[in-house]
């Protein structure tokens, strides 16, 4: 599983290489029986909207390169094979599939699981380290409980956090480092819930009631990660629902 971090955070450089425009998108949607479906995206939206308006106040007729289709046509493979294939071995875990959607500027991953158990089984072993410590989601009588960011998706934004720190140092002005810091600020974490149930209520008040069964949490990265890539201790995510 270690090759896959080593993935990931490659990945997540390469993702910064583009532009720090970024958002990382992860959704759980929970059916009644506990089962479920987990999504991971890198979305850059935000970059395609800023090149097209570039390329709009110049002269040339010619659209700006499709992100996503210009990475897919530099691999062999998509940037998260490795990941579905890590999870056709767990048990629990079904359906992974590469999500590689050159219309809405996003890639990433996607599987159905068994129950949240195996959700967490899955996820806590893309960094062994995160073993033996508490879980990412508990869900139990009627109350889904999400405690953490999963360790995959902090490897992203450790990445992602310490290159953006990196270019600030390379920039000795002040106009550089403000503009480091501007891009720092448009990156964002995203945590969307959905539930077959209506929800009754929740305890993060960061937390927004989209509708009756979805809720969803932005945050920026400069308030879950430090410039050195490491996660703040006071970052709270932890949300209660109940179901």
């Amino acid at each position: 599983m270690r090759k896959i971090i080593c993935f990931v955070t490659v990945l997540a450089i390469l993702a910064f290489s583009l532009t720090s425009c970024i958002d990382i998108k992860e959704k759980v949607k929970i059916n009644k029986k506990g089962d479920g479906t987990y999504t991971m995206l890198v979305d850059w939206t935000q970059l395609q909207e800023l090149m097209e308006s570039i390329q709009g106040m110049g002269d040339s007729d010619e659209a700006p390169p499709n992100i996503t289709r210009s990475m897919m046509d530099q691999q062999e493979e998509g940037p998260f094979s490795e990941l579905v294939e890590a999870a056709e071995g767990v048990a629990g875990i079904s359906n992974a599939k590469q999500v590689i959607d050159t219309v809405a500027h996003q890639i990433g991953i996607s599987f159905d699981f068994d129950n949240v158990d195996a959700l967490n089984e899955f996820l806590m072993q893309l960094d062994p380290a995160t073993m033996s410590q508490e879980p990412i989601f508990v869900y139990k009588d009627a109350m889904f409980q999400h405690l953490k960011i999963s360790p995959f998706v902090l490897t992203l934004m450790g990445s992602l956090s310490q290159s953006m720190s990196e270019d600030e140092e390379e920039e000795s002005d002040g106009e550089g480092a403000a503009m480091a810091g501007m891009l720092m600020n448009s990156a964002n974490y995203h945590f969307s819930f959905e539930s077959s149930k209506k929800i009754r209520g929740f305890s993060n008040k960061k937390v927004k009631q989209v509708d009756k069964k979805n809720l969803e949490l932005v945050m920026p990265f400069r308030d879950i990660m430090t410039q050195e890539g490491e996660p703040k201790p006071k970052a709270k995510v932890m949300n209660a629902i109940q179901l």
